[in-house]
């Protein structure tokens, strides 16, 4: 729910009056859980109850979705949705006629917080439609929280007409006497954190300032003196977003004055989410001021709080519209190192960015870690619970003392670093793992360099690393996305512009580095778009960098930790599927040309080629290939698919998988360059399958032709029979380049993983 806590605080309390006994909650416990914000305690209450109403599932529901406890607040929201079919309507709670509009509410604001934006956008739809259809006057708070989350939604989806078209309607609502305090204060938070979310400063300010119920110092000094327990998650984001307009105004000394204000307030570490946007924003200004010193200090404390949480971070900040902005700070930080010449220290905050955004994308981290301990040792059920409890304890929304939060601080750092002793892989899901330029130079094989890209913005850096030391290089960044999807278009429809974007962005990225790569071969650690770019296919005017160098990928040279090494004993043979959905009659005829080639193999064809016989054969074969379709979705990484007969493996699924394999090959998949965001697609794939036992991956970038897919895999698995596999590829795409030179032909396929 999006209205505020302390009208919520009073609904609640009369939806649970006359409550059944099971709960043993008085009215006036009711009122103290409620009105202190102990909601984990009344969720724990509600939850002891044997049987619940459809009021008391209701307010079971409200308290998970205050304490973040989302995989069983969508259960609890699934079981109220139910119970609304067939119950009395004067049972349900917050004084409604019937609670499905908070329903959906619910859905949305979880959803928008664990980052599942477009599901966010259809629940916040479906409250809308009952609205239209059947809401009253006194449900418009409710209607003005629907028309948020919705604006929202669209913000974050880059659709500013959508998101304005939903601020309209909530600049149209009337507010006055009659409609009441809720309605008032529900528009004013609605209109000032859409605002922001567009960037429209002043209209945000103005909407703040016009709320004459408001008024930052008063609110400061009343937290002084008495510390109201609602405050930090009220009036604080309030607070930072009359100080957040201002700073975008361009009014930086009042900026400046109420974010010094905030940062002297003890109560502020209790709101991760609103602290750490407080310490960037301060950060920028010491920047301009010309404090670099200070500005540094205030980032990486940020970055300290970023790394620490996920969920109070994203909760908090959505609500506020910030939530995208995690990763400015990483590129301030990053950027400003590197100005400074400290390129190793640079390369580990660029690594960490990188394990920022996998965690941030695997939103529901623990299921997939438990899923993994089903098949893992046991004993890390232990600690994988302590490290959830000491999150939850940390960011529950509960009043608390600093001592106390010292202690939750403390115990969830300890639970992590246990948690990483113990399973690092594991972890690597879970938090942040961050490494050293020295301990990732070590992880490199010899004579290999390092070279990591990050872009932020129209920013675009280079560091390259190895036992040499770390250098960092400034690139242009401008236009780079353009000169990507330009190129792509051009390799695969054979048009000759490619040779001449080939050329510009070998100049762009490549140039500027050769004095650090010069005939090396290359681990190449793409960012962003570069995710899609076939850097095989770059050229200098004379040669195409495949024969200059041999390459390797790796969406984060930290994963390079995780690699499962290649064991001379274990699974052998090759499991090969082909043609799983019969209109790929080539990648039938390439998974029976290599069952040839490969002893031992099982070939799989057309309805044989299963989902299931991967999951209960996978284990069992030392190479694994896949010739079918592949699904990649930008804005939705974690439904990029493979294709099988009458089923699809999604990028979760994959995550779970128990593989022993030394090499899988993803053969003639699809990848359409279209919205990128951050290459997610590609990370959720790739690194999916190396969590899931795999120690290489070769997969493509885009769908290849069929005849050159064939001599190249062809080409490649020959060559294994002597070579590494980075090299296997390399030799199989220039032997292909002599029968098809175009570079459509054989430069989508990449090797990500263990090159030997």
């Amino acid at each position: 729910m999006l209205r505020p806590l302390c009208a919520a605080a009073v609904l609640l309390v009369s939806a649970l009056t006359g409550a059944a006994a099971a709960q043993s909650l008085s009215d006036n416990q009711i009122v103290e859980l409620a009105g202190q914000g102990r909601h984990e305690e009344l969720a724990q209450r509600l939850a002891r109850a044997e049987r619940l109403n459809p009021g008391e599932q209701h307010a079971l529901c409200y308290a998970l979705s205050r304490v973040k406890r989302y995989r069983r607040l969508f259960d609890c929201l699934d079981r109220l949705q139910a119970a609304l079919r067939g119950a009395d309507r004067a049972s349900i709670l917050f004084g409604l006629d019937d609670a499905t509009p908070t329903v959906h509410l619910m859905r949305a604001e979880a959803l928008l917080e664990i980052g599942q934006v477009p599901r966010a956008a259809e629940e916040a739809a479906r409250a809308l439609a009952w609205f239209d259809q059947q809401g009253t006057a006194s449900e418009r708070d409710l209607q003005i929280d629907a028309l948020a989350a919705a604006a929202l939604a669209a913000a974050r989806q880059r659709e500013p007409d959508k998101a304005a078209d939903h601020l309209k309607r909530i600049e149209a609502i009337k507010v006055g006497f009659a409609a009441g305090p809720n309605v008032a204060t529900a528009r004013t938070f609605a209109l000032a954190r859409v605002h922001l979310a567009l960037g429209n400063y002043e209209r945000a300010c103005a909407a703040l300032d016009a709320d004459k119920g408001f008024n930052f110092r008063q609110s400061v000094e009343r937290l002084l003196h008495f510390n109201p327990p609602q405050w930090v998650w009220q009036e604080l984001p309030r607070n930072f977003m009359a100080a957040k307009c201002r700073f975008g105004m361009g009014r930086i000394a009042e900026a400046k004055e109420r974010y010094d204000a905030l940062l002297a307030l003890p109560a502020l570490r209790q709101n991760s989410g609103i602290h750490w946007l407080v310490l960037f924003d301060r950060g920028r200004i010491a920047y301009d001021e010309g404090d670099v010193d200070g500005a540094l200090r205030l980032w990486r404390e940020a970055i300290e709080i970023i790394e620490l949480l996920r969920s109070s971070i994203d909760t908090e900040a959505a609500k506020i519209g910030f939530v995208g902005d995690k990763q400015a700070v990483y590129g301030a930080l990053v950027s400003t190192l590197l100005a400074r010449g400290r390129a190793a220290e640079a390369l580990e905050y660029v690594e960490r960015a990188k394990s920022r955004a996998l965690v941030d994308l695997l939103a529901d981290r623990y299921a997939t870690a438990e899923h993994r301990l089903d098949r893992g040792n046991p004993q890390l059920a232990g600690l994988l619970e302590r490290h959830r409890q000491a999150e939850e304890a940390l960011t529950a929304q509960t009043p608390r003392d600093n001592a106390t939060y010292e202690r939750q601080r403390n115990a969830l750092l300890a639970a992590a670093q246990g948690l990483r002793q113990a399973a690092p892989e594991l972890a690597s899901l879970v938090v942040v793992s961050p490494a050293s330029a020295n301990e990732l130079a070590a992880l490199l094989d010899a004579g290999e360099v390092g070279v990591q890209y990050y872009q932020h913005g129209e920013a675009l850096f280079a560091l390259t690393f190895g036992p040499g030391g770390s250098r960092g290089f400034t690139l242009e960044g401008k236009g780079l996305l353009k000169d990507i999807r330009d190129f792509r278009n051009a390799l695969t429809a054979l048009r000759p512009q490619a040779n001449e974007l080939a050329r510009r962005l070998y100049a762009r990225l490549i140039a500027p580095l050769e004095s650090a790569i010069a005939g090396r071969p290359l681990l190449l650690v793409p960012h962003g778009a570069l995710h899609y770019l076939p850097f095989a296919a770059l050229h200098d005017g004379r040669q195409y960098l495949v024969q200059k160098n041999a390459l390797r990928v790796m969406t984060s040279a930290s994963a390079l930790k995780y690699l499962r090494p290649a064991a001379a004993s274990g699974p052998s043979g090759a499991l090969i599927f082909g043609n799983p959905t019969l209109d790929l009659p080539s990648a039938e005829e390439e998974a029976r040309l290599l069952a040839k080639l490969l002893p031992a193999s099982r070939v799989l064809i057309g309805p044989q080629a299963t989902k299931r016989a991967l999951i209960e054969n996978g284990a069992r074969f030392r190479t694994i290939h896949i010739a079918g379709h592949g699904i990649f979705e930008a804005q939705r990484p974690l439904e990029s698919r493979l294709v099988f007969a009458g089923e699809e493996l999604k990028v979760n699924e994959i995550y779970n998988l128990a593989l022993a394999a030394d090499l899988v090959t993803l053969s003639a998949c699809e990848s359409g360059l279209g919205r990128i965001t951050d290459g997610d697609d590609v990370i959720g794939l790739t690194r999916g399958f190396l969590y899931a036992g795999a120690a290489s991956v070769v997969a493509s970038l885009w769908k290849v032709a069929d005849e050159a897919t064939v001599i190249l895999m062809e080409r490649f698995y020959a060559n294994l029979k002597q070579m590494n596999k980075r090299e296997a590829l390399r030799a199989a795409q220039i032997e292909t380049s002599r029968k098809h030179p175009e570079p459509y032909f054989w430069a989508a396929f990449y090797l990500t993983g263990a090159a030997r």
